[in-house]
């Protein structure tokens, strides 16, 4: 199960929490296509290793940063030592420009 193999991989610290919809996404992504799924945990360790380094968003999206992982889009938030991932999509939805 996908939820199991984040836990597998990143220490269950209290510094990531993935939101339900991106965490249904990911359990979908892990049984049809394990390249993507394997692609979208490495992003989200590097992420968690250094939320920093990903691009800065601004407009209705201030705060938030994303990180492009092939055609998706990972967007997260870091607020109070934490790492939230709230969305994973294709561009224009991630953005919630479709």
């Amino acid at each position: 199960m996908a939820n199991y193999k984040i836990q597998e991989i990143l220490m269950d610290d209290g510094r990531l929490e993935i939101n339900d919809s991106v965490k249904k996404y990911l359990n979908k992504v892990y049984n049809k296509d394990r390249g993507s799924y394997n692609h979208i945990i490495k992003a989200i360790t590097r992420i968690y290793d250094n939320p920093e380094f990903s691009e800065t968003l601004t407009g209705f999206l201030s705060g938030y940063r994303s990180k492009h992982v092939g055609n998706k889009v990972i967007i997260y938030r870091c607020k109070d030592n934490c790492i939230q991932i709230n969305n994973i999509d294709e561009h224009d939805k991630a953005y919630g420009l479709h």
